[in-house]
């Protein structure tokens, strides 16, 4: 009894002790001189990130564009095969939304980067020929 007890106490002292002492690195941490989530630290993280783009996501959607505002990352995402009107726009928006909060409070990555920079993540749609479906938005409080 007493080495569960025992085991209980520094299994305890570990979870407790871990995150303080090992801390996870930040993924996109401020160039020198700029201060931790302030405007010109986020435009250097969208600098980063948009490096990558345009990114085929699937054979329907392509990530075409991020930017930073005060706070928050816009991802801007092109449906390839459906233009607008083939949607009820609430509807897309719900379905869109929900599975999409789904997915972000998952993504290890955004997790990692909340720990260091509690910033809301924005989405907005725009079908083929050029018309916006919604905008988006899924924040550290929404998971």
């Amino acid at each position: 009894m007493k080495a569960l007890v025992v085991l209980i106490i520094v299994f305890a002292a570990g979870v407790y002790a871990y995150p303080r002492v090992f801390k996870e690195k930040d993924p996109y941490p401020p160039p020198p001189g700029v201060a931790a989530g302030s405007r010109e630290h986020l435009k250097d993280i969208a600098r980063q990130l948009k490096a990558g783009l345009p990114k085929e996501i699937d054979s329907e959607l392509t990530a075409t564009d991020i930017f930073a505002r005060e706070g928050e990352m816009v991802y801007t995402y092109r449906l390839v095969n459906h233009s607008a009107d083939e949607f009820d726009a609430n509807k897309f928006k719900e379905l869109v939304h929900s599975d999409l909060r789904k997915r972000i409070c998952r993504e290890r990555d955004i997790k990692r980067m909340w720990k260091h920079h509690p910033i809301t993540f924005s989405f907005q749609f725009i079908a083929k020929d050029g018309f916006s479906l919604g905008y988006l938005s899924v924040g550290p409080t929404d998971c």
